[in-house]
């Protein structure tokens, strides 16, 4: 029904074409104040949880928790926004057309606040700048940081670059298309990741293979592939740029991108 009203707005909002369609116009009255309702009832129900779960805002999809919560808000007041245009175009000779839209403003006035406190997001520069001051918290990425450990004692690689570092890359990116201000100490930091994003992924996709060689390797391959493990090897404790021992692992760190090639 709505579809068909707002396809042939125009041709309704004629008197003697509304005047037929009374009936009609106050179905789509009622149903789109139900609809309002739910709406007002859905966000009551989720607005304190945690994006994800029963009682939290809907997740979309690579969404982080404080993006998801602005951006779910939002869609909401989009949706009554569009409610509140059908009644006024079509509808506000009708006698329930008052409460109906006192009704949808004043879940608006609502939408909004809540979208206002979600905007501040204080809590998330918070985070993120403690987590920038803490060595040991996954973030704190420096171009003269170590890239890789390669562990003498169980000969294993580790790339330190964290999935919380990923996730913080997606968080700045998506807030700055929503037209926040990123305070300038994280969004450093985050230019300073995404410098090293592309490299990182590969490394981790090749450590994880060097880490797992010994399990996916056939007895035929291994003559062929011990040759290709060492040539690997020995290029990682290649003593180039900033190598160096300290307690039984083999510590490289990199200054720019073109080494990491």
């Amino acid at each position: 029904m709505l579809q068909v009203f707002q396809k042939h707005k125009e041709l309704i909002r004629r008197p003697t074409v509304s005047k037929e369609l009374q009936s009609e116009r106050e179905t789509l009255l009622a149903r789109l104040l139900d609809y309002s309702k739910g709406l007002r009832s859905d966000f009551e129900g989720r607005c304190h949880g945690a994006p994800g779960e029963n009682t939290g805002p809907l997740v979309g999809r690579n969404l982080p928790e404080v993006v998801n919560r602005i951006v779910w808000v939002r869609q909401l007041i989009h949706k009554v926004e569009d409610s509140i245009r059908i009644f006024e175009a079509l509808l506000a000779d009708l006698s329930a057309f008052r409460s109906s839209l006192r009704f949808c403003d004043d879940l608006l006035e609502v939408l909004r606040a809540y979208e206002h406190e979600q905007e501040q997001f204080e809590d998330w520069p918070r985070e993120i700048l403690s987590g920038l001051a803490d060595p040991k918290s996954g973030i704190s990425l420096q171009a003269s940081n170590r890239v890789m450990d390669l562990d003498h004692v169980d000969g294993r690689l580790k790339i330190q670059y964290s999935d919380r570092l990923v996730a913080l890359l997606r968080e700045v990116r998506q807030l700055s298309a929503l037209g926040f201000a990123v305070p300038a100490k994280i969004q450093q930091a985050a230019n300073t990741a995404d410098k090293f994003y592309r490299q990182a992924v590969v490394l981790k996709q090749v450590a994880h293979f060097y880490n797992t060689i010994d399990q996916q390797m056939i007895p035929s391959q291994r003559p062929m592939m011990l040759g290709l493990a060492l040539a690997f090897e020995q290029v990682i404790k290649s003593p180039r740029s900033h190598a160096k021992e300290s307690g039984g692992k083999l510590q490289i760190t990199w200054d720019n991108p073109r080494e990491l090639e």
